[in-house]
């Protein structure tokens, strides 16, 4: 062991080959989704990619201790650096599934023999006296490592593409090897010298009951923050709605707690009874799972950072306790032993959490097996407590064979739904068939709306007066034949501009900012597509907002349409003037007259469209679910529907994420949708698209509700 100030230098070489090593395994967890959706993963699959850094430990972190032992830590972490920056640049450029998973395995094979020969020089490096701050430091990096590396990931991943963001962890690596390389310096007087230490009854790691009951209870300690950190980008975007770099940041606060968590345990476990630190650190680790299972953000937040950071800290200080058993060349052995066991676990939770997420369809039975994860490192705590003051050997040497059979034996029976939590249902068929959507034209195709030799329509303006008793004006599209049909009535499309736009938009023709609808009707009712129907283009202007009204108040759009333009366009032209004939539809600004003024009224509107739209401010989403939670969570919502509430946006978009939030709450409440994603942006490129794909839906032929 290096003593004086000689250790300060290769501590703090393997402190930065920590950083480089782990923020990578733990920083990269934002890009999962993106790389779920690469490779179409299942939760279980993605839980067996996340988890096979279990599996590779337990098949190499024997070996890792053996060839520390046998060719000293340096060689072996420099080595396993290089190995982990190759599997990372071949991941980047995997073409399929197979390959991204023999890339994850190579990366995680050199993860593996690095981590290994870090506490191995760790703990040959440090002396005793300071050995919990020393490993409460080396924590600390390490969970600095993922409040870098989360971040670095999601920004990478969301402007150039996760396949990018892993190129940039795989230059990390080759940096880390560099450094660690130049600047540790092994001592090559290490004894291996046992430690007068009262459960340390063996010479050899491999004999030793003790090392193996500090093996489980690694495992143990660490099993919820490792899976945890796989499942809660996910988590998050479905339950809160967060986008990648949201879910990153996520992760990050509770490795930037995890920070100050490794530093303050690290200085406890020098200073006070270490099983009393260690009984503290598993019973706040339940609290924090507790808090998981809560769909506040706020609370799930919290809880996410109590079970990331304590669960950190939990791995760290157990090594603090492994590195005691025994010492000098033997102590290679003792972290490789460790880490297998820990390696088993580390595999069993995210595939437990996978299993569990595809088999009740929510996140809320992994965060309760996580509790049942500290519940149980408790009880090993208080066991070895126990053995180490001599009172309970024999129950000790035991418990650990015991605590693993209890373990897989809880996963051959997942736990049941927490009573009193809300299931919720998959909706039901709705009143009328589910229609088939049309594919939307290509981006820069003109033949849909192209003023083509086929009957038309006319659209002419028309004023009324409002309640307020101000003269608006709007345009109208009437089909091909009204004139000529005295006796037909037609349904009716309420069709909604967007902000700084007025009612001349929709039926303007201008190639590029005009919705060229009266056109975009005639060929598709000429080809047999759309049925006849009048569209009524209001000027909404004055009216729209994106901002909520109170709940069970009308906003003033919705008052305008309610006492002035349906009244009007019912009693001046020839509609059918129930609800099953009247669609309400609108771009941006217009999406949210759809959105308030629709939903509320479904008694007057059967069927919504929303392009391009969504609420940007957190407090109105807020706002917005509040006022309309009630009708949503109602089963019988789905029966006012004749056809799916519809949304669409472009995958440039500037409103993409914002309509992805609205739409989250319309799938947590049950609620049948389409939602449909488009190449281009916010642009009538795509407005047009989305009304030839919708008008061909509109006004389906079924059983009146």
């Amino acid at each position: 062991m290096n003593t004086g100030r000689n250790w300060w230098a290769p501590y703090a070489a393997t402190l930065f080959a920590m950083l480089a090593l782990q923020m990578s395994n733990l920083g990269f967890s934002p890009l999962l989704p993106s790389i779920r959706d690469a490779f179409h993963m299942n939760f279980a699959q993605m839980g067996l990619f996340a988890g096979m850094y279990g599996l590779l430990s337990i098949l190499w972190s024997v070996p890792a201790g053996l060839l520390a032992k046998r060719f000293g830590e340096k060689m072996i972490l420099a080595a396993g650096l290089v190995a982990v920056a190759a599997g990372l640049a071949t991941l980047s450029a995997a073409p399929s599934f197979s390959t991204a998973f023999g890339a994850r395995a190579l990366w995680l094979s050199g993860y593996r023999f690095s981590f290994v020969c870090v506490m191995v020089a760790v703990a040959l490096t440090c002396p005793p006296a300071v050995r919990g701050a020393s490993m409460g430091i080396l924590g600390a990096i390490s969970a600095l490592s993922s409040v870098i590396g989360a971040p670095l990931g999601g920004v990478i991943g969301r402007d150039f593409g996760w396949r990018n963001g892993i190129l940039a962890y795989a230059a990390v690596a080759l940096a880390g090897a560099f450094v660690f390389t130049i600047f540790y310096r092994s001592d090559p007087g290490v004894l291996g010298v046992r430690p007068d230490h009262g459960a340390a009854v063996s010479s050899s790691a491999f004999r030793s009951p003790l090392v193996w009951s500090l093996a489980v209870l690694s495992g143990l300690a660490g099993m919820g923050s490792l899976s945890a950190n796989f499942f809660v980008p996910s988590a998050a975007q479905a339950l809160f709605h967060l986008d990648q770099v949201g879910a990153s940041y996520l992760i990050s606060t509770g490795f930037t707690l995890a920070i100050f968590v490794n530093l303050l345990f690290g200085f406890l476990m020098d200073r006070f009874h270490r099983w009393k630190v260690m009984a503290a650190l598993a019973a706040l680790g339940a609290l924090g799972g507790l808090a998981m299972t809560s769909r506040h953000l706020l609370t799930f937040r919290i809880g996410t950072a109590l079970v990331l950071a304590l669960g950190h800290a939990g791995i760290q200080q157990s090594y603090t306790l492994a590195a005691d058993a025994l010492r000098g060349r033997e102590t290679g052995n003792v972290m490789g032993v460790v880490s297998m066991v820990a390696g088993v676990f580390s595999y069993l939770g995210p595939q437990m959490l996978g299993v569990l997420r595809d088999w009740s369809g929510g996140f809320a039975a992994g965060w309760y097996f996580i509790i049942g994860a500290e519940a149980a490192t408790l009880l090993l705590v208080l066991a070895l407590w126990s053995y180490s003051s001599n009172r309970a050997r024999l129950v000790a040497r035991a418990l650990p064979a015991l605590l693993m059979a209890v373990t897989l034996h809880a996963q051959t029976s997942p736990p049941a739904v927490p009573s009193g939590r809300p299931i919720l249902v998959a909706p039901k068929a709705g009143v009328c068939p589910l229609p088939i959507l049309a594919a939307l034209p290509a981006y820069s195709d003109t033949a849909f709306f192209a003023n083509s030799d086929v009957p038309h329509g006319k659209v002419e303006q028309a004023t009324y007066n409002n309640y307020k008793g101000v003269a608006n004006r709007m345009h109208v599209y009437l089909p091909p034949g009204y004139d000529g049909h005295s006796a037909a009535t037609y349904p009716v499309l309420y069709l909604n501009h967007g902000g700084g736009d007025d009612d001349s938009q929709w039926s303007s023709q201008d190639p590029k900012r005009g919705g060229n609808a009266q056109l975009i009707l005639d060929n598709l009712i000429a080809s047999g597509k759309a049925k006849p129907m009048i569209v009524v283009m209001p000027n909404t202007h004055a009216c729209a907002s994106a901002t909520p009204s109170a709940p069970g108040k009308d906003d003033a759009c919705t008052q305008e349409y309610l006492k002035d333009i349906i009244p009007y366009v019912d009693s001046h032209y020839r509609t059918k003037p129930s609800r099953e004939y009247r669609a309400l539809a609108g771009l941006s600004m217009g999406g949210f007259v759809v959105l308030h003024t629709g939903l509320p009224h479904l008694d007057t509107f059967s069927e919504l469209y929303v392009y391009s739209s969504g609420h940007i401010n957190p407090a109105d989403l807020k706002q917005f679910d509040e006022n309309f939670s009630p009708l949503l969570k109602d089963p019988k919502t789905n029966d006012l529907f004749r056809v799916p509430f519809y949304m669409a946006a472009g995958e440039t978009d500037i409103a993409l994420n914002n309509g992805q939030k609205v739409l989250a709450l319309f799938n947590q409440y049950g609620v049948r949708n389409f939602w449909v994603l488009s190449t281009g942006g916010h642009e009538w490129a795509n407005w047009r698209r989305y009304l030839y794909q919708t008008a061909q839906i509109m006004f389906p032929d079924c059983a009146s509700r």
